[in-house]
């Protein structure tokens, strides 16, 4: 039987139920005359039913755990055991598909989660979802999600099958969501659902389904934070591989399922899937408990009720709660999938929408609502004219203080009269503001409908694990992106913000993967479209502009991104006020792109505004204010006070750390920008297990090759060369050289300082025909850039000299490297002065090359070198 075939006589044998004992049998035959097979079928499950009326319910989990250790076919897992790079601690849990373990890791020392294939479950499809698992885990870096750290397979013994495995974050002191809200005030709890729906949506937008959250799979760790876990049932997006989710296979807990999950729907199963669960988690967060009545030990009803049943409303069981709540419970879990928030994201945006009391769209379209919100939004102003206007009435029904006080009377209320035109003209200006506000947010909500019919056309087919399938229409992330690209301009006619928003969208998600040339183009397009609708969407084109400014640093010119920023700060300035944090983010970048061109003292008053403006504008924003406080570190570096840039780094560190988790591409960032410091500072040895840190966190976090790496690979490379370690430093070296040149090809600045970087190595490990090749490449290369004087353009062309002289010391060669070495000096002499850094940078040269092989004055040398 076939799964549209199970899910007929499903249909059939339940719908029979509801009819007395002797008219099923005649129901189900007629239901199924087409298909005598199927009706036979359903007679037995009716025959089946009256003499057992548990016969379809689930085993129960002590008959599941007796029959996974009566075919136990390999060593149980035990403390102390190793697998990979960890040993085991002690059990901490098991789930439906496996057994969950604290295990510490050995290299780097940390304590993870280990999850490994639960005994008995070594099938062909457990095994291939359990191993889903971890590739999808792998894929996802948000702070609101665990991170997977490693995996692999642990093998059986003979005959025994193998069992997958893989570790992750542990996440200390964690409880379930519904747990640890039960006690907090409404607000707190909202918030964080809010946290939870924002962590899916990024599962969402890197082509990934849940399909099995619920409080377990919803942790609050230590510092509060919701943390999703357990993608065990995770599936891709247009998952075309149905072996795993074979004959309508019910995956997930039924009292958080969807409609169409329980039925076994697969292929109407898409992003409103979760958001079901998450209606269901706010029912619960809202109320204290589940929206179902049934008993979850019996399938049958609960099932019936999940497909059939509309939950009681949260406001009767707790009448404090507003009727708001209400609506957007409904919505999110609504039967069917189309009257449901489109993605996980709409559902934290409508409460964001009614934390900040505005207008939901969930709530009753009229212009009294929307004037409702007005009201609660501006208490005080309301609150004043409403006690005037009571006032008023009072005043105007004394009646009985007598002729001698009629004359006051009617002053009073032409007062009163005068107070209350002005309350109506109020009035009538709030309802327009609500009106306004109402069409703004239906206009928003068509533009989020038509988004999501756009995400999910472009996430169908998608395969977000990057595997090599045999069909042909799926495609990694990657693809799934460029094909949203080529398709955005023609997606939405008539659109033309949503079309700019789109592009922005795609834009960040090329930025985030260091496909720079393509964000670009996209984030630009944005920007012209709203530039054409300024000044109603300033903020927009703020934020696009800043991105396009801080992309001309990212690839590499940083003196013309900080001269965009400069000019772009007065005209936002013109456009938002105080309230927008988009200031303070141009305020960082102007900071960070100063820095990067040299100009340290310009940039520490940016990096200072910024930092304090994010810290104001609350927890929130610490991510921000980390950034900010790591450029203000850099800067202060240059004001001698090594104590306090040190201390700044720290604190930056601790700031992203706990805003991003110790595993984030952020926290690696963090680590890297305080190993850069201790460089030069000479704590080499401190500075290189930090650059080794990053390294580790961030080839798990980035995919294949990213400039972040890259510039991790030179300054480890230059760590390890100050600790002595040659071998070590031109392996480390080699792969940054490599790197840069597959990112940014062979004549980039960043490809150009890794060539000197090993040929530095070079010459220090008596490969002097290497280092003179590399040095000459990159001399050539800087030349064209910043300039034959330029006094990078003067080292590589000094050391170039100097290797090649030291590669033959009795040639011709090397005399005339002293020759040229000489002319160069006389040449800077001239240009610079004697003590600048190009001329001693030659002198140098001249003296460790006549040091070296007795070419040139060597005494000379000396005496030109000023100490």
């Amino acid at each position: 039987m076939d799964s549209s075939g199970f899910r007929r006589v499903r249909e059939a044998f339940e719908a029979a139920l509801a009819l007395p004992a002797e008219a099923r049998v005649d129901a189900v035959r007629s239901a199924l005359r087409d298909d005598p097979d199927l009706a036979r079928e359903a007679e037995r499950m009716l025959a089946a039913h009256a003499t057992d009326e548990r016969f379809l319910e689930p085993p129960s989990a002590e008959t599941l755990v007796d029959l996974a250790h009566r075919h136990e076919t390999h060593v149980v897992l035990q403390p102390g055991a190793h697998i990979g790079g960890f040993e085991l601690v002690r059990p901490i849990g098991a789930g439906g598909m496996g057994e969950v373990w604290e295990a510490r890791q050995e290299s780097p020392a940390r304590s993870v989660a280990l999850k490994a294939l639960r005994s008995g479950l070594g099938t062909e499809r457990s095994r291939r979802r359990f191993e889903e698992e971890s590739q999808v885990l792998a894929r996802l870096s948000h702070p609101g999600i665990a991170k997977v750290l490693a995996s692999g397979v642990l093998e059986g013994p003979e005959g025994g099958p193998p069992r997958p495995w893989f570790a992750m974050e542990l996440i200390e002191g964690a409880r379930p969501l519904t747990a640890f809200a039960r006690e907090l005030p409404l607000r707190r709890r909202l918030l964080l659902l809010r946290e939870a729906c924002v962590a899916v949506q990024h599962g969402h937008l890197r082509g990934v389904i849940h399909r099995d959250l619920k409080p377990d799979n919803c942790l609050v760790d230590l510092e509060g934070r919701v943390r999703v876990i357990d993608f065990g049932i995770a599936r891709a997006t247009g998952e075309t591989d149905l072996s795993l989710t074979a004959g309508g296979e019910l995956l997930g807990t039924l009292g958080y399922m969807s409609p169409e999950q329980v039925l076994g729907l697969s292929e109407g199963i898409d992003v409103r899937t979760d958001v079901h669960a998450l209606g269901v988690l706010l029912y619960h967060l809202l109320t204290g408990r589940s929206p179902w009545i049934s008993d979850s030990s019996s399938w049958t009803a609960l099932a019936k009720e999940v497909c059939e049943r509309d939950p009681e409303p949260p406001s009767r069981l707790v009448p404090s709660l507003s009727r708001e709540l209400d609506w957007v419970t409904a919505r999110a879990m609504a039967k069917e999938p189309d009257r449901r928030y489109a993605s996980a994201q709409d559902l934290a945006d409508e409460l964001g929408r009614y934390l900040d009391h505005q207008p939901l769209h969930a709530g009753p379209p009229s212009a009294t609502y929307a004037a409702r919100k007005f009201v609660r939004r501006n208490r005080a102003w309301v609150v004043g004219g409403a006690v005037a206007a009571t006032l008023l009435l009072l005043g105007s029904a004394g009646t009985g203080w007598g002729l001698y006080k009629s004359v006051e009377r009617g002053r009073e209320l032409e007062a009163r009269g005068i107070e209350l035109e002005t309350e109506r003209a109020s009035a009538v200006a709030a309802r327009a503001d609500a009106e306004a506000a109402r069409a703004q947010a239906e206009e928003r909500l068509e533009r989020a409908e038509m988004l999501n019919r756009f995400l999910n056309t472009m996430l169908r087919g998608a395969n977000p694990l990057g595997v090599t399938t045999t069909t042909s229409s799926e495609s990694t992330v990657g693809e799934m992106l460029d094909r949203a690209a080529s398709e955005v301009m023609r997606a939405f006619p008539g659109q033309s913000v949503l079309e700019a928003d789109t592009r922005l969208l795609i834009g960040l998600s090329y930025y985030g993967q260091g496909r720079y040339e393509s964000a670009q183009e996209h984030i630009e397009g944005a920007r012209q479209i709203f530039a054409d609708l300024l000044p109603e969407r300033a903020f927009e084109w703020v934020r696009a502009s800043r991105l396009l400014a801080t992309l001309r640093g990212r690839r590499g010119d940083h003196a013309a991104a900080a001269q965009d920023l400069l000019e772009l700060r007065g005209l936002a300035h013109g456009y938002l006020d105080d309230t927008y944090p988009e200031l303070a983010a141009i305020d960082s970048d102007l900071a960070w792109a100063l820095q990067e061109s040299g100009q340290l003292t310009e940039s520490i008053p940016y990096a200072q505004a910024a930092r304090d403006r994010f810290v104001e504008f609350g927890p929130e924003f610490s991510p921000m204010a980390a950034t900010a406080a790591s450029h203000l570190a850099r800067a202060t570096r240059v004001l001698g006070d090594d104590e306090a840039t040190e201390a700044a780094y720290r604190s930056a560190r601790e700031l992203i750390v706990g805003a991003y988790g110790p595993l984030s591409v952020q926290a690696g960032v963090a680590a890297s920008n305080l190993g850069t410091f201790l460089f030069g500072k000479g704590r080499n040895a401190e500075a290189r297990e930090l650059f080794e840190e990053a390294i580790a966190i961030l080839q798990i976090e980035l995919d294949g090759d990213h400039p972040t790496v890259a510039t991790l690979l030179y300054n480890l490379g230059g760590a390890v060369y100050e600790l002595g370690e040659l071998e070590e430093s031109e392996r480390i070296s080699i792969a940054c050289l490599e790197m840069n040149e597959r990112l940014w090809g062979p004549d980039h600045s960043e490809t150009l300082d890794a060539v000197a970087s090993l040929g530095l190595v070079q010459i220090e490990l008596g490969q002097f025909d290497e280092a003179s090749v590399n040095f000459e490449r990159a001399a050539v290369g800087r030349s064209a850039q910043l300039g034959p004087d330029h006094r990078r353009t003067v080292y590589a062309r000094a050391r170039a000299l100097e290797a090649r002289g030291l590669a033959d010391p009795g040639s011709a060669a090397a005399v005339d490297a002293a020759v040229e070495l000489d002319e160069l000096y006389q040449h800077c002499l001239e240009v610079s002065g004697p003590a600048a850094s190009s001329t001693q940078t030659v002198a140098a040269a001249g003296l460790r090359l006549a040091s070296g092989t007795a070419r040139g004055n060597r005494d000379l040398w000396a005496e030109r070198v000023i100490e």
